[in-house]
């Protein structure tokens, strides 16, 4: 006869509930996946929104207080623009989405790449 305690039973257990609850969390993270990224969007409509003083001037809130409908109704004022900041101009190779989606971070990381690579004379 079987002790009801037993080592094998209690890691049997203890095996399945750490199966179960990992595919529990698995499919919660991939089923928020789509809302993560809507509020990533948001909170940097948000930021920009604050910086620009919008939401204080429309609603006298800021934009942390606002609700999602009334950051859209914001957002649809904001048009991207890239400034170059050596020369204040407005850069006309990016604009409308291309603006929006332009990641400062990888242009650094690109103008950092071709400094550093060496220079090939053909001569």
């Amino acid at each position: 006869m079987s002790q009801p305690d037993s080592t094998l039973k209690t890691i049997v257990t203890a095996t399945i509930l750490c199966v179960v609850c990992s595919f529990a969390v698995s499919a919660a993270a991939v089923a928020l996946r789509p809302m993560q990224e809507e509020n990533k969007v948001l909170d940097r409509q948000r930021n920009i929104l604050d910086a620009a003083g919008l939401s204080m001037g429309e609603f006298g809130k800021p934009a942390a207080e606002l609700d999602k409908e009334q950051i859209e109704t914001l957002w649809d004022w904001v048009s991207p623009e890239l400034v170059d900041l050596e020369t204040g101009e407005v850069n006309t190779d990016f604009v409308g989405e291309e603006a929006e989606k332009y990641d400062p971070r990888e242009a650094a990381r690109k103008k950092m790449t071709a400094s550093r690579s060496p220079i090939l004379n053909s001569t």
